[in-house]
């Protein structure tokens, strides 16, 4: 699988031209949408087919991330990447949107009092997300909501899985540990 990468929203897509999504990203069937309050995931699913049916219809879920009690600033890519996108919609070149820049991480600064929220690929096409907290930031502070989730629940290996209609993912366990000049140290 390739890493994920994310892209600035500038028009590209006309359904997100006036929208508060900063940047996107897509694969494998899911795209992400970030906001400066959170995310929107959209799932490219289907329904299970009836016993003795054929799967025929396609449905598109939307899992939305939201951060409670936020007070975000501004998202911005970090690590710019080689390589661009370019958007031919329709005939009308104005409407063309070149030169896309592709961006390795996107951090959302202050999402909590001395703490940003850092959305990245890994190099397995998953995303993750991190939390940097500085030594004035509180972590109790970070509360999730998510929307349009049928179930949520922690398995026994600490992973957060989410259920939305016939499809399933999971968020990593937590991590804590500090970077030092000597390397990353788990606390």
């Amino acid at each position: 699988l390739s890493r994920v990468s994310f892209e600035p929203n500038v028009q590209q897509f006309p359904d997100l031209a006036d929208t508060a999504v900063r940047f996107l990203a897509g694969g494998s069937g899911t795209s992400v949408f970030i906001r400066t309050d959170g995310a929107t995931f959209r799932i490219e699913g289907s329904p299970p087919p009836a016993p003795g049916e054929i799967q025929q219809s396609h449905q598109t879920l939307l899992l939305d991330l939201r951060l409670d009690g936020a007070n975000p600033t501004d998202a911005v890519g970090e690590n710019l990447l080689a390589g661009v996108s370019n958007y031919f919609n329709g005939s009308d070149t104005a409407r063309f949107v070149t030169a896309v820049p592709h961006f390795e991480n996107v951090r959302v600064t202050d999402v909590y009092p001395g703490t940003d929220l850092v959305y990245r690929g890994t190099s397995g096409g998953a995303l993750e997300l991190d939390f940097v907290i500085s030594p004035a930031g509180d972590p109790s502070a970070i509360a999730l909501v998510f929307t349009g989730a049928d179930d949520i629940a922690i398995d026994t290996e600490g992973s957060l899985r989410i259920q939305v209609q016939s499809e399933e993912g999971a968020f990593e366990p937590p991590v804590a540990y500090q970077d030092l000049p000597e390397g990353r140290a788990e606390v």
